[in-house]
């Protein structure tokens, strides 16, 4: 269970990170066309 602790805080922060550029390109590309 400790082992989780220690786990998820950075696969949060990589899909975070990687969810939050998907959703900017989206919003970027929206508002060129």
């Amino acid at each position: 269970m400790l082992h989780y602790c220690f786990i998820l805080p950075g696969l949060e922060i990589k899909f975070g990170i990687h969810f939050g550029l998907l959703f900017f390109n989206i919003i970027h590309r929206r508002r060129r066309s």
